[in-house]
């Protein structure tokens, strides 16, 4: 990136990622801090994070969210009296028989895995936070309809959208290397074994185990520290970035600004408004505070 703005010739360039792509402008942050003028970070994966040992308690933290402010909401609790103890019983039931959805011209057999991981990745679309007590309703009772959309992209093949060798190249590197599965099952021990069992990254540890890409600088595991001015976005529900990683690499950016959006999941700028506005008032200067009041017109979801 610092070798391309060279040759572009930009004596200093703003930077603005989401999810992995904070990880790469951190990094720079590191490295090159000569050509940044600011950056923004929307919805950070810092380095000094364990992703794959904490996976099941990031899932988990999302689906507790939904689960205690739909008890907290009147309407919502009334209609899902108990949508926790609903969500356990209907992936149990799921994996004891599962559910045929019909999907391009096949019948597909949901299972209590397949169910959740289906919920999960409807996540990042940021309507959907209001309809997963519907959804985990409507599937308690054998009717999984309004899932098939999202069903139909965790099924489909991953790599036509991601260089996968590069993926895994990457994240066995510099992340799966300075964690460990036991690490992840002694931190799930007190999670509901539904998601324990299931988001435990075995996969992601028994591959890297067999990718053999080595294993990145310790530097690349620790928190990066930068005086440039950054603006640092989270989303409330964000399913894979929870907003305790922004404020984590926030702590290091001394000149920064952060804010929380209630009520929106993973990538804020490029899917809000009010996200929106605050990144382009900072660009235009980021030395002074954005004004951040589209933000107290947030609430939280309204459930269906």
């Amino acid at each position: 990136m610092n070798d391309l703005r060279i040759v572009l010739g930009y004596e200093q360039v703003n930077l603005y990622g989401t999810s992995s792509g904070t990880r790469t402008i951190l990094t720079i942050l590191r490295t090159h801090p000569e050509g940044v003028r600011s950056v923004i970070l929307d919805s950070v994966y810092p380095p000094q994070v364990n992703l794959y040992s904490s996976y099941s308690q990031v899932v988990y933290r999302v689906f507790s969210l939904v689960f205690e402010e739909c008890a907290a909401d009147p309407e919502c609790s009334q209609k899902y009296p108990d949508l926790e103890a609903l969500f356990a019983q209907t992936v149990d039931d799921l994996y004891a028989e599962p559910v045929s959805v019909q999907m391009d011209g096949r019948s597909i057999p949901v299972d209590g895995g397949l169910f959740m991981d289906a919920l999960w990745h409807s996540l990042y679309r940021q309507s959907s936070v209001s309809q997963i007590p519907h959804w985990i309703d409507a599937a308690s009772k054998g009717d999984l309809s309004g899932l098939t959309p999202v069903l139909a992209g965790v099924l489909s093949d991953s790599g036509t959208a991601m260089a996968m060798g590069f993926e895994w190249s990457m994240q066995c590197n510099e992340e799966v290397s300075f964690e460990s599965y036991e690490l992840g099952r002694e931190l799930a021990a007190d999670l509901p074994p539904q998601i324990a069992d299931y988001f435990d990254s075995y996969f992601e540890f028994t591959l890297c185990d067999a990718w053999q890409s080595g294993r990145a600088d310790p530097v690349e595991n620790e928190a990066v520290a930068s005086d440039i001015p950054s603006l640092v976005l989270a989303g409330q529900y964000d399913l894979i970035t929870p907003p305790a990683w922004s404020k984590m690499a926030a702590e290091t950016l001394s000149h920064h600004y952060y804010y929380e959006f209630p009520g929106l999941t993973h990538g804020i700028m490029r899917s809000d408004a009010c996200g929106l506005e605050i990144g382009l008032q900072f660009l235009a200067d980021p030395t002074s505070e954005p004004d951040a009041a589209c933000l107290e017109e947030y609430t939280g979801p309204t459930f269906w």
